[in-house]
């Protein structure tokens, strides 16, 4: 993922409410920097530094998927004061830990053989995972 792909939702946001929205990149993501450890906890330490940084107050903390799950980590781990985040939202993650399905292993397999093949553009690494997908019978029930 990367902040760039969160521009517009961002940009109505911050207009629809008055207010600056931030959008960030996780370590190993986007232009973020590669980094280990990466784990929640890390990561969770990296969105505070963020926050403190910047010197912001009464935040609504909103997380997408993997980005959930830090800001879960964020607000349960109690990094912050408490009056610090005044909102958290939480979007298409569980605070669980689950198996991760055969269809979701697939694509990670293709994800890995797209990155091997050093494609040029997004429409030929699309073409690859459309071919994965007719091939893979874990992804044709």
């Amino acid at each position: 993922g990367s902040k760039r792909n969160w521009h517009s939702v961002a940009n109505a946001l911050s207009n629809e409410l008055n207010r600056p929205v931030y959008a960030l990149d996780l370590r190993n993501h986007g232009e973020s920097p590669h980094a280990r450890p990466m784990t929640y906890p890390q990561m969770a330490l990296d969105v505070t530094h963020f926050i403190q940084k910047h010197n912001l107050e009464r935040i609504s903390l909103v997380g997408h998927s993997m980005g959930g799950k830090v800001a879960m980590t964020t607000v349960l781990g109690r990094y912050l004061p408490p009056s610090t985040i005044a909102n958290l939202v939480v979007a298409d993650i569980a605070p669980i830990k689950g198996k991760v399905s055969r269809a979701s292993v697939s694509y990670f397999e293709a994800m890995k053989k797209i990155e091997s093949m050093k494609l040029k553009t997004k429409k030929e690494a699309r073409n690859v995972l459309a071919e994965w997908e007719k091939a893979s019978p874990s992804l044709n029930p």
